[in-house]
C-alpha cells in the first residue's frame, strides 16, 4: 500500500511490479478508486515524491464497483526506488 503517492484521492494504490536499467526504476502501480459515487480524472501532477515521470494506462477513474474503477500508473524514478522516493517514506523496496 502507498498512501502517500495520491493523497487527495480515495484510491487504493498497490505496486505491482517494477523494471529497473542503469539507475533508472519503472514502476507499474495499481489503483483501485474506493469511493463508490464518484469518477476522477487522473493527473500525474497529483503524484507526491520525487518521480522523474508518470502516465496512466486510462485517463479517468470510475466509482468502486464499476468495471472502471481500477487502473495502472506507470512511474518512473531516477537512482530511488519508487519506496524511496515517496514522502514519508520508511525506506523499503518496490
Amino acid at each position: 500500500s502507498m498512501p502517500s503517492l495520491l493523497p487527495s484521492l480515495p484510491v487504493s494504490a498497490t505496486p505491482v511490479a517494477a523494471w529497473k536499467l542503469d539507475g533508472w526504476t519503472v514502476t507499474a502501480v495499481k489503483l483501485t478508486n474506493r469511493d463508490p459515487a464518484r469518477t476522477f480524472e487522473l493527473d500525474p501532477r497529483w503524484l507526491q515524491g520525487d518521480l522523474y515521470s508518470a502516465t496512466f494506462m486510462h485517463p479517468t477513474l470510475g466509482p468502486r464497483g464499476s468495471v472502471a474503477d481500477t487502473t495502472s500508473v506507470f512511474i518512473v524514478t531516477n537512482g530511488l526506488s519508487l519506496a524511496k522516493a515517496l514522502p514519508l517514506s520508511k525506506g523499503g523496496d518496490s
